[in-house]
């Protein structure tokens, strides 16, 4: 049996994991720190709490999936 039949397709899994992990990664920061940025620019301490309360929701969630 030829092992590039296992390895290629483990690559191929592997690099996709891969790609779906950083890319929700680099799409949270950007969500959070576009909300920061127009936040910052409001006059009342309400937006910027409602932005950290949702984050803080949002990494609850995401670490409750996580260690399941």
């Amino acid at each position: 049996m030829n092992p590039s039949i296992l390895v290629k397709p483990l690559l191929v899994v592997g690099q996709k994991v891969l790609l779906s992990v950083l890319s929700e990664k680099v799409l949270k920061w950007g969500f959070f720190k576009l909300a920061r940025w127009i936040t910052a620019s409001k006059k009342t301490p309400h937006t910027s709490e409602f932005v950290d309360l949702v984050e803080e929701q949002y990494n609850e969630q995401s670490n409750r999936v996580q260690t399941k």
